[in-house]
């Protein structure tokens, strides 16, 4: 990955206390996975990589002495992890997840999970010592994963489930 982030802040005038924070990451993660199952080797070899370009931007204000307001946007990013890819494919499910893999060939099937955050909040130091903080934030992702037990059996696909949201 690589990372780069720049801050502006106003030190003086009627906006002095102003700050602003844009940021930009690059991941890239790859899983090489070589199947070395004395079963059927080979069968679950393959490779799957995934990248994204991951935005920030905040803006804070400390707006008299002691107090502090504050907003951020934040894009995620998470790539399946290796458990998950190897376990989404319904016609070769895990048995279940303490078994280990089951032989997924496709290795793709999964989408990374993309996620969409706003924060914000007011901070106060009452006491030198004291910091009282209220915030509110909301996360959207989009293509999460969750593990799914087939109908009537004990076996687990991982799956993109659609959007998800914590707040």
């Amino acid at each position: 990955g690589a990372f780069v982030q720049e801050q502006l802040r106003v030190a003086s005038g009627t906006l002095a206390g102003l700050a602003a924070t844009a940021a930009l990451r690059f991941d890239w993660i790859a899983h090489d996975i070589v199947d070395a199952s004395p079963d059927d080797p080979g069968k679950a070899t393959g490779r799957a990589a995934f990248s994204s370009w991951v935005p920030a931007a905040g803006l804070s204000w400390a707006f008299a002495s002691r107090w502090l307001a504050s907003a951020s946007y934040a894009g995620g990013f998470r790539a399946p992890a290796f458990l998950e890819l190897t376990c989404a494919d319904a016609t070769s499910p895990c048995i279940g997840l303490q078994s280990g893999v089951a032989p997924d060939t496709s290795l793709g099937s999964l989408r990374p999970v993309r996620a969409r955050s706003l924060e914000a909040g007011v901070s106060a130091s009452p006491l030198d010592d004291l910091t009282l903080t209220a915030t509110a934030f909301r996360i959207d992702l989009h293509d999460d994963i969750f593990a799914v037990t087939l109908p009537s059996t004990t076996r687990v696909v991982f799956q993109n489930v659609g959007d998800t949201r914590r707040q």
